[in-house]
């Protein structure tokens, strides 16, 4: 009835505006996580966990145009087999 699972990902964000407003328009999205999930029905299970995140340009433009945030979400939802 229970999974566990890890998550780890990147990812690149290019945008129109600097993000965040003293950065850049292109910035690296790194991200891991943990979470559960339990059977609910034959083809529906919940599932929930947490994630850290992370944006910066990764210096590509030198250390002095390089803020950077990071994140702790918690998320919540369902998935289904076809």
């Amino acid at each position: 009835d229970w999974t566990a699972f890890a998550d780890i990902g990147i990812g690149i964000q290019f945008s129109t505006d600097d993000v965040p407003q003293d950065g850049t328009s292109v910035n690296f999205t790194p991200r891991a996580g943990i979470g559960m999930t339990k059977a609910i029905s034959d083809n529906w299970r919940i599932q929930f966990g947490a994630r850290w995140s992370h944006i910066s340009n990764g210096r590509i433009f030198g250390d002095d145009d390089n803020p950077s945030s990071d994140g702790i979400m918690a998320f919540v939802g369902f998935t289904t087999s076809f």
